[in-house]
């Protein structure tokens, strides 16, 4: 009986070990999937600076005060009424 149990045991950690082993692929897959997104985002701004530098350097500047806003008052709470 005891032997059984061991096998059990062993079973056991296995289906586990795969199961951290799957999200630690998706994990991954989802960083890769991140990373070529926001290389294609870079190289559209590249491009649209090239066509366009003012209005580039405008959409930058907005994005720049919006990311020092987040930086000063932190992210808004929708869940506090």
């Amino acid at each position: 009986m005891e032997c059984l149990l061991q096998y059990w045991d062993e079973l056991d950690d296995l289906v586990w070990v795969l199961a951290a082993l799957r999200e630690r692929i998706r994990s991954g897959v989802l960083m890769l999937f991140g990373a070529a997104a926001s290389v294609s985002v870079l190289g559209l701004g590249v491009l649209a600076a090239g066509a366009n530098p003012l209005a580039a350097l405008t959409v930058a500047a907005v994005l720049a005060y919006g990311m020092l806003l987040r930086a000063a008052f932190g992210e808004p709470d929708f869940e506090r009424s």
